[in-house]
């Protein structure tokens, strides 16, 4: 077989790397459709912002402006820190590759700006486990396991006495339930949330349900992930959420802060048979980014 040949610069570092990796890492049903707040400019420890999105702006007479917008400044806050990146693929796996045109995630844009069509075959894959590896560190991450320096939203949410507790019918989402469920969930909404995140299963036999019930469930336009509405509410599924379990906020609440600006971002797309003679691609990377919540009476959980 012919070998492979990379057309690439060594590396990329600082706020270059940043450009490169940022739009892999929120190709995710949670972050793709802007169903949290991702900022990509957070530099350093800082305390989130609650800002009112239902501040009346229009007024009876022309020109005549109304509120001021205010913000708030929550009590918790975000730290990026340093997470690694690695990968490596043999060369026989990368002739195998095809780039997904089908699907084209947020991160496409980035992939189309490679000539090289090994490398825009490695970055789609790269892209995919990016940003599935986020998504999952953001609702699960538990500080201190593997891989995570930071506890993720369910875990922080499992220690909040002062979010909005719900317990799961029965202990489990079922066929005979689940109706009830995203009616309780529905029900116990306040201060604005729009936002529903749950299990895709759990979503799917909701689905079901309301499908058997005669109940049309109207998909969100433009949506990429299945998202549909509950009433007025945007459901949001996606397998990185436990099943059984249901996370609701504003979208205004969640945050996903990176820092793209760091000197010590990185990505390097290295052929390891021009060095050691392994016929194998290795890309590594490092990148600096934090998730948290704002306000902890905004946030509810059902858990079994």
């Amino acid at each position: 077989m012919a070998g492979i040949t990379l057309n690439l610069s060594n590396d990329y570092t600082g706020a270059t790397a940043a450009g490169f990796i940022v739009p892999l890492m929120v190709g995710n049903p949670t972050m793709e459709g802007e169903h949290i707040m991702i900022d990509a400019n957070w530099n350093g420890t800082r305390k989130m912002p609650i800002i009112d999105m239902d501040e009346d702006v229009f007024a009876e007479s022309q020109m005549n402006f109304q509120d001021t917008v205010t913000a708030d400044i929550s009590d918790r806050e975000l730290s990026p820190k340093l997470y690694d990146i690695g990968m490596t693929l043999p060369y026989d796996v990368i002739r195998q590759l095809t780039v997904d045109t089908a699907s084209r995630g947020a991160y496409m844009d980035i992939i189309d700006q490679y000539e090289d069509p090994w490398i825009r075959q490695i970055m789609e894959v790269l892209a995919k486990r990016v940003s599935g590896n986020t998504e999952k560190l953001f609702w699960n991450a538990v500080s201190g396991s593997a891989n995570a320096l930071s506890d993720g939203i369910i875990t922080k949410l499992l220690a909040d006495a002062n979010i909005i507790p719900l317990s799961t019918p029965g202990g489990a989402i079922s066929d005979a339930n689940v109706l009830e469920t995203f009616g309780n969930v529905y029900k116990a909404l306040k201060n604005g949330m729009n936002r529903i995140y749950c299990n895709e299963v759990d979503a799917r036999t909701f689905r079901v349900k309301m499908a058997d019930a005669k109940r049309e469930v109207v998909s969100v336009p433009g949506g990429k992930n299945n998202e549909f509405f509950y009433q007025e509410i945007i459901v949001v599924p996606t397998t990185r959420i436990p099943q059984h379990r249901i996370v609701a906020s504003k979208r205004e609440n969640l945050f996903i802060g990176i820092n793209s600006k760091s000197d010590e971002n990185r990505l390097n797309i290295i052929d390891m048979g021009k060095t050691t003679g392994d016929k194998k691609v290795r890309v590594a990377g490092t990148i600096s980014l934090d998730f948290n919540y704002a306000v902890s009476a905004d946030m509810l959980l059902m858990k079994p």
